[in-house]
């Protein structure tokens, strides 16, 4: 099933969409560099989705040891409804292979 959820066509999605938030961050940095107030939001309809368990990704991954500690900051996961992000720090890619394989 998670091999389904990320496809790629959805990791293309997901590396575009990611793209693009890059692009508008890098023009908000410039403009508060100018000394321009910006409120700058990022957000995502994740629809409304009953859920009857709840999984905390970030509690298994500190359990495998893919992750240091739910404060460390080497792998942050953002929860989105029924789904999550999982970010790597740099100098922590090296983990991504074991990542994938947890989630495969």
């Amino acid at each position: 099933m998670a091999a389904a959820l990320l496809g790629p066509a959805r990791a293309a999605a997901l590396a575009a969409a990611d793209r693009h938030v890059g692009l508008v961050s890098a023009v908000v940095e410039r403009l508060l560099a100018n000394g321009d107030e910006v409120l700058f939001l990022i957000g995502y309809d994740q629809g409304m989705e009953s859920v009857g368990q709840r999984v905390h990704v970030a509690e298994r991954l500190v359990r495998a040891s893919l992750e240091e500690s739910l404060a460390s900051g080497d792998v942050a996961v953002a929860t989105q409804g029924t789904s999550a992000f999982i970010y790597v720090a740099p100098g922590f890619e090296a983990r991504l292979p074991d990542l994938r394989a947890f989630f495969a």
